[in-house]
């Protein structure tokens, strides 16, 4: 499959290639950013790219997968066409956004089918450039290696581009498939004294009390703008 590729290069960072890989930012035919994601198998090509109009139909059905939804504590349930239209709407014209990119397109950068996200979100009335990632990825595609390496490239990404000093995830403690990506990148180190405990919704599995624990990564100082 050919694409265009009228790209560049981001500058190299002080960051191990094995867990945050290098990348080109390319473009397709309509001038839509992408990057192509590692490989994991020999069938399937996945890209990063920003949320598209198109998206919606693609989004709800991913958002209401039982797994992805029930560990989302934000996302309603169900969640409906609506709820995706007006998402999308907001990642693409929100006053002063500037798209980032992070959904997982398989097949082609600027026609294949979402499949997943990668995103970072700035922290609501942070004092420091702190960043929240969150990641969701469609049964199809799980259980392969790949939310490691594209995890990696999303973090790879926002401190070169994005000018991303801080990162922090949270995750369910008992949410032990999203943990194992984390825990496998030793770049990031628990962040000590956030434990949080929230109420999770009767309709999410939840009913009663769980707690959420936080990791950090920093970005290295050849990143800081």
């Amino acid at each position: 499959m050919d694409f265009a590729a009228s790209g560049k290069i981001a500058p190299k960072m002080e960051l191990p290639l094995e867990s945050f890989p290098d990348y080109e930012i390319e473009y397709t035919q309509d001038q839509k950013p992408y990057i192509r994601l590692p490989h994991y198998d020999n069938t399937t090509l996945l890209f990063l790219t920003e949320f598209y109009e198109t998206d919606a139909e693609a989004l709800m059905e991913t958002l209401n997968v039982e797994d992805i939804n029930n560990a989302l504590i934000s996302v309603p349930k169900p969640y409906k066409l609506d709820h995706a239209h007006y998402f999308i709407n907001l990642q693409l014209h929100s006053p002063g956004a500037v798209p980032f990119l992070q959904v997982i397109r398989s097949g082609d950068p600027r026609l294949g089918r979402l499949a997943g996200c990668v995103s970072l979100t700035p922290r609501e009335g942070a004092t420091e450039n702190l960043y929240e990632l969150g990641y969701y990825l469609h049964p199809e595609f799980q259980k392969k290696g790949a939310m490691k390496r594209i995890v990696g490239t999303v973090i790879r990404y926002g401190f070169q581009e994005k000018g991303v000093h801080c990162v922090e995830v949270k995750i369910r403690e008992d949410n032990l498939s999203s943990r194992k990506i984390i825990e496998s990148i030793p770049q990031f180190k628990r962040a000590e004294g956030t434990v949080e405990t929230v109420e999770w919704p009767v309709v999410k599995g939840g009913g009663g009390s769980k707690t959420l624990l936080a990791w950090r990564i920093v970005a290295p100082d050849s990143a800081l703008p």
